[in-house]
């Protein structure tokens, strides 16, 4: 074979299976488990609250929009929803506000437990929520790619 050949060196790959080992899958599922830990902050510290104010504001401009209509009708000499009814809907609505705030109450303890009280939380609390979650997806991630 001539030296001058046209083919490229190959170069030869140093960790089995193409970088395919279980440190790889550690670092994948490190990754995976602060996103996780990043989303279960976000959902339990701030999508609570949110939702809570959400389904309050919904609740009141259902209310609102059943009183404008009733006002309405009432000019045009339609029949309309009296204005006992109205509230006894908006009574019911208010209820179901409440229990569904309470629910919500219930996912915001759970993530000021994991991260600690405040619009900030504990940075203590929130590290070891982080290094828990990155540790659980690296051996995870790990035993993953080690079955391979």
């Amino acid at each position: 074979m001539p030296v001058d050949s046209n083919k490229p060196l190959q170069r030869v790959s140093v960790q089995s299976n193409h970088n395919d080992t279980i440190w790889n899958g550690a670092a994948w599922g490190a990754g995976a488990g602060i996103g996780a830990a990043g989303l279960t902050y976000g959902a339990t510290m701030h999508g609570a609250r949110g939702l809570s104010n959400l389904n309050y504001k919904v609740a009141g401009n259902k209310t609102v929009r059943e009183m404008t209509r009733a006002d309405k009708l009432k000019e045009k000499g339609k029949p309309f929803m009296s204005s006992e009814g109205i509230d006894a809907i908006h009574e019911h609505r208010m209820d179901k506000a409440d229990a569904f705030s309470n629910k919500m109450g219930k996912v915001q303890k759970a993530g000021n437990f994991m991260f600690g009280e405040g619009p900030h939380g504990s940075l203590k609390r929130s590290m070891v929520a982080g290094a828990t979650g990155l540790l659980g997806g690296m051996v995870t991630g790990a035993l993953i790619d080690s079955k391979k």
